[in-house]
């Protein structure tokens, strides 16, 4: 195998084979095609090509944040030997359709041209696949009775950027290839983000066979005798964040216009996606919801919060000189100026404890 190219959001995984077998991998070659830009090890046209030095790619080093190999062993001019076992993750962001494929080009034993692949179970709506020869020849006939090349690499994923869903197919020249040959995979993955969501596109290559519930659909690849096999699956996960205030400190029960007061207060994001940064703010209100009416008292700078990440701040405010005197409610309200997309925007504010009663 000569090459192997991956398109968006990628997760590649080998572990060791069951029963203390393990597969005899060699990655040859990769790449990845991220809504038609290609990145590539060794791929004539891609965009990003390290062993041409195109598009100022010279190693794994120069791919950029969104492509995240750190989990992954892939050859590049300082690693001619990686077993191809590891995780590749892309992430993907903006509104509209987008498509991701990945492709992998992993040799199992000592003969590349002895082996051979299938797709397990049913794709889910979005995904595509192709198991063929990356485009450097076969040393046999095809069914059209012309030399085989498969077109995965330089066809299929860098021109075209389709995949055809069959095993061995050369569509350029309109002919299958009769038994074994120098086999790659590929899966492409397509998804529409809404403004605010992020994809994290996962594409998982493992020498131990997937025993998920319910079965998820994966490729097979193995030699002739089947000592060698790898299996290949890919997943999407669609991200956006909620931020929230968990909880607000209570105001002091009797305070003039004029005077300042500290709130305690906590900003969450619950969503599973990561935040920009916002601003919390606090406002007075004759009843318990944010309306145009309320009086604003202040507000504080949240930082981009990861999934899950909170901040706990204290925050001086001061009740405005010609508040009307009588009792309110206290208001903390997460991304208070609507710059975040969030799953949920009705979840922001949350009411202190008690209410204040504010006098001349």
């Amino acid at each position: 195998m000569k090459t192997f190219i991956a398109i968006a959001a990628a997760v590649l995984l080998f572990v060791s084979g069951v029963a203390g077998a393990q597969t005899v991998s060699l990655n040859m070659d990769w790449g990845f095609n991220i809504d038609g830009e290609t990145y590539c090890f060794d791929g004539l046209d891609c965009t990003y090509d390290i062993i041409g030095y195109t598009g100022g790619l010279t190693g794994i080093g120069d791919l950029p944040s969104f492509i995240d190999v750190t989990g992954i062993d892939l050859i590049d001019i300082t690693n001619l030997n990686p077993t191809g076992l590891g995780t590749v993750k892309i992430m993907v962001e903006g509104a509209g359709t987008h498509s991701v494929i990945a492709y992998f080009d992993i040799d199992l034993g000592a003969d590349a041209y002895d082996e051979n692949g299938m797709a397990l179970n049913d794709p889910v709506v979005g995904q595509t696949w192709e198991i063929d020869e990356p485009g450097d020849g076969n040393s046999g006939n095809g069914t059209g009775g012309i030399p085989y090349f498969g077109d995965l690499l330089q066809f299929n994923l860098v021109i075209d950027g389709m995949l055809d869903n069959l095993v061995y197919h050369d569509a350029v020249d309109g002919q299958d290839l009769p038994g074994n040959g120098d086999a790659a995979m590929a899966i492409g993955e397509e998804f529409d983000l809404a403004d605010g969501e992020m994809a994290i596109v996962s594409f998982t290559v493992t020498d131990v066979m997937p025993t998920s519930t319910p079965p998820v659909f994966h490729l097979k690849q193995f030699d002739a005798d089947e000592s060698n096999t790898i299996y290949f699956m890919s997943s999407v996960e669609i991200t956006i964040p909620d931020l929230r205030v968990s909880s607000v400190s209570k105001p002091p029960r009797v305070e003039r216009r004029g005077r300042r007061f500290s709130i305690k207060h906590t900003t969450i994001n619950v969503g599973n996606g990561e935040s920009d940064a916002t601003r919390t703010c606090f406002y007075l209100s004759t009843n318990r919801t944010k309306g145009r009416s309320d009086k604003r008292l202040r507000c504080t700078s949240i930082p981009e919060l990861l999934p899950g990440e909170y901040i706990r701040k204290t925050t001086r405010v001061r009740i405005p000189k010609n508040t009307r005197p009588r009792r309110y409610y206290v208001l903390a309200c997460s991304d208070a100026y609507n710059s975040e997309v969030e799953s949920n925007e009705s979840n922001n504010c949350k009411v202190a404890g008690r209410r204040i009663r504010v006098t001349k």
